[in-house]
């Protein structure tokens, strides 16, 4: 499965956070940490399996802990209507 962002958004890096804003809603996120490299990932070309491995490999966590937090981040975005699935 592949996300691309979508265009109905906002953002904006404040230290080492990324503000995020849906314009559509009014939501906002601040995303940092893990989620800011899986936020940063999303390129809609960039498959799940794949961003996986490559935060699986930046950080010392499980592959399964980390595939199911990525998962969970991804549709959580996609809730939020900050992504879509391509």
């Amino acid at each position: 499965m592949i996300y691309a962002k979508t265009d109905t958004f906002v953002e904006a890096e404040v230290n080492d956070e990324i503000l995020v804003m849906n314009v559509e809603t009014g939501l906002c996120s601040a995303i940092a940490g893990s989620a800011r490299a899986i936020w940063q990932a999303v390129d809609g070309k960039r498959g799940v399996e794949e961003i996986r491995t490559m935060l699986g490999g930046r950080y010392d966590v499980s592959p399964e802990t980390c595939a199911e937090e990525v998962t969970a981040f991804l549709q959580e975005l996609e809730h939020a209507k900050l992504l879509v699935r391509v």
